[in-house]
């Protein structure tokens, strides 16, 4: 009789253990699942203060309120605006896309004599943190511009709280894109420390127009370092500098690392935007040459020493297919 309920003790824990095992699989299959997100309109009517709140488009907003005339007209001519003139198949922006459902914003006791509108019943922009605003960009732009905004989550834009309206001023013109000039002012002014490297002698040409900082970092996020657009640091400088790519016969060791490893890539206050004043920049990881007619005593050695610009003589410092005149003599020619 024992041996009998010990064995329905055990086929019972078998059974429960199975049990569990299956209804466990099936919450995982069920936490796995793809599940919609709160749809944007209601999150919008949320934000606005009032589920009652609808979508009445740019004509009657403009309507009722006229404080926006100018703004409207940026608006159409900007390239937002223009998707609904060309047809595209991208969504229709317009007023509402931003600020929220405007039905109640232009009811009848909210529009004052001089026709404005009650702006308090639009989203609250200013009150939004930078996640919040960005996501109203995002809810478009996250695909429609997948390629350049798939990494925008973890940028270091996006993880120093920085949002789009903080450097895309919609309302400023009808040009929605920053030009050129304006890009590299619009960065300066967060990266003080990158300002002041541009401020060197020895500089890329970026207060000229010239370049840009948007050639070699995305704004909104890349899969390297530093937001580049290159894959590794070296590839993004031979973009430009192709004289120094090689493959060269004679090779200096360090262009095939990093251009870095002897350059600023921003500015600096020696020749060539070293990161060390020659000789010395060298001597981190060359001994240096000395003259063989002088005694051997360390004193000596140093009197002897050549403390020179090594590229004097060594002229082809990332490389050269030709040997120097004797043996030892590399990169010379």
């Amino acid at each position: 009789m024992p041996r009998l309920t010990m064995r329905a003790f055990w086929k019972t824990a078998v059974s429960s253990l199975i049990l569990l095992t299956v209804l466990f699989s099936f919450s995982c299959a069920s936490m796995k699942a793809s599940r919609p997100m709160v749809p944007m309109r209601e999150y919008e009517r949320m934000l606005v203060g009032s589920l009652f709140a609808d979508y009445v488009g740019n004509e009657a907003c403009l309507a009722a309120c006229h404080k926006h005339d100018e703004k409207a007209a940026f608006l159409a001519e900007s390239v937002h605006g223009r998707q609904k003139v060309e047809g595209t198949d991208m969504p229709l922006v317009n007023c509402e896309t931003c600020h929220g459902p405007g039905s109640e914003a232009i009811e009848p006791g909210f529009v004052n004599q001089n026709g404005q509108c009650d702006t308090t019943r639009f989203v609250p922009l200013q009150e939004l943190p930078p996640s919040a605003l960005s996501m109203l960009c995002l809810k478009c732009h996250s695909s429609y511009s997948m390629s350049n905004m798939q990494f925008w989550p973890f940028s270091d834009h996006a993880q120093a709280e920085v949002s789009c309206p903080q450097c895309h001023q919609l309302h400023k013109s009808s040009r929605q894109k920053l030009k050129g000039t304006d890009i590299n002012r619009q960065c300066l002014g967060c990266h003080v420390e990158t300002k002041l490297q541009f401020s060197q002698t020895y500089r890329h040409p970026l207060h000229e127009g010239r370049i840009l900082c948007v050639d070699c970092h995305n704004p909104h996020g890349s899969q390297n370092p530093y937001g580049l657009i290159a894959m590794d640091q070296k590839s993004l400088c031979l973009n430009c500098h192709g004289q120094v790519i090689g493959p060269f016969a004679w090779e200096h060791a360090d262009v095939t690392d990093s251009c870095t490893n002897c350059h600023q890539p921003h500015g600096s206050v020696f020749a060539d935007m070293l990161t060390v004043q020659e000789p010395f920049l060298c001597l981190q990881c060359h001994a240096g040459h000395t003259d063989p007619s002088s005694p051997t005593s360390p004193s000596a050695v140093m009197k002897g020493a050549f403390y020179t610009r090594c590229t004097n003589c060594h002229s082809q410092i990332h490389g050269t297919d030709t040997r120097g005149p004797h043996p030892g003599s590399g990169l010379t020619q």
